[in-house]
């Protein structure tokens, strides 16, 4: 009969994979670090659209690197868990930013109005032609007036626009922080979603 006490006096040892693979890897796998997260060519992929295209989705991510989206939740898991991206959920939608400080809550906010053509179209025209009414701005874009209206709504309530009563009309402008985050938007491509 053995002596089982002696087993404990014992150091435990611990399995460190085959021969030859790399001190990273359990059971030939590599674990995943902040330094090495971005090595798999698919995470990679993912992270690239989304630096492209702030405030991408879902959806759109998946047809930009050709992933199913299973595979492209766990990939987005990791990059969240890892800081590389920062996740916004507003209004049903899921969102998805560089997480580098690169743009503030109201770059984020601009930029999920940006991805909706109508309210795109709406901005556009708030920026060229500042104080214009609502019934203008249904009437350049052949949008309905309850449309206009919804979209407006959420933009001010967003901070973007401020509305400013003139006798019996409504007129629009930029905030400050709106005008500046469009001037700094400018020159990036926002495709819808």
């Amino acid at each position: 009969m053995s002596n089982s006490c002696a087993a404990l006096g014992k150091p435990r040892q611990t399995f460190t994979g085959p021969r030859g693979t790399d001190p990273d890897s359990l059971s030939g796998q590599r674990r995943i670090y902040r330094k090495n997260l971005l090595e798999h060519p698919g995470r990679a992929a993912v992270y690239h659209a989304i630096v492209s295209n702030p405030g991408i989705d879902l959806a759109a991510i998946s047809q930009v690197v050709l992933m199913n989206r299973q595979t492209l939740r766990y990939h987005l898991d990791l990059l969240d868990s890892h800081h590389r991206i920062a996740v916004v959920r507003e209004r049903g939608t899921t969102r998805y930013f560089e997480n580098s400080g690169r743009y503030g809550a109201i770059e984020q906010r601009v930029f999920l109005h940006l991805r909706s053509p109508t309210a795109h179209a709406i901005l556009a025209l708030i920026r060229s032609d500042p104080g214009i009414t609502q019934s203008a701005i249904a009437a350049r874009i052949g949008y309905s007036a309850p449309t206009i209206r919804w979209h407006m709504h959420r933009l001010l309530d967003d901070e973007i626009v401020t509305a400013q009563r003139a006798g019996r009309n409504t007129r629009y402008h930029l905030t400050a922080d709106g005008s500046s985050t469009m001037h700094r938007l400018a020159a990036v491509p926002c495709a819808g979603a």
